[in-house]
């Protein structure tokens, strides 16, 4: 992966003082990723891209990539493109692991298509979290090969708690919604 430039901003430089690894347990991410019905992804691929752009100190904007997110058609670009850099960073790590870009972006368009369906069938939409926690879990390998002597940051922080909360009582309600007589 090329190196586009070097960063300026001083955040990413306190970023990588950060006393924590980039660890994230892939666990942590299911759960906000099924709670909040997929919008965490979202939060997930800012937050490895401000990584990302950190570790390797790239010029590129984390915030334009996440509202690339949303831009139909132009997001499945997005999430192939980063998927292959993220697999091209595993390998100049030389971590043993891979990611496959094509098959990630696939699932994520077929749980797109998913979505569509009438209850109960939509929830199998929720496939799309396979592949990105099978994603944080090489992400991991590489945080522990690169990060070495950082602890894990391992347990759920107030935001977190509350995202767990706020999903769990929407879950509830969607269920008993869609199980519920008229």
């Amino acid at each position: 992966m090329a190196q586009i430039g070097k960063i300026k901003s001083n955040s990413y430089f306190e970023l990588q003082q950060d006393p924590f690894s980039f660890y994230q347990p892939v666990w942590q991410f299911a759960l906000l990723s099924i709670l909040t019905f997929g919008v965490y992804d979202i939060y997930w691929y800012y937050k490895n891209w401000t990584r990302i752009k950190a570790y390797k100190f790239l010029n590129f904007s984390p915030q334009l990539r996440t509202v690339g997110l949303f831009i139909p058609i132009y997001n499945f670009f997005l999430i192939y493109k980063t998927h292959k850099e993220y697999r091209d960073l595993i390998k100049e790590r030389e971590v043993e692991r891979d990611i496959y870009p094509g098959p990630i972006v696939l699932v994520i368009t077929i749980s797109f298509v998913l979505m569509r369906l009438s209850d109960p069938y939509w929830l199998l939409c929720f496939i799309s979290t396979l592949p990105l926690a099978m994603v944080q879990s090489v992400l991991n390998d590489l945080w522990d090969k690169v990060q070495v002597g950082k602890p894990r940051r391992t347990g759920l922080r107030g935001r977190q708690i509350l995202l767990i909360v706020l999903g769990s009582l929407s879950w509830i309600f969607i269920l008993i919604g869609m199980f519920m007589p008229d």
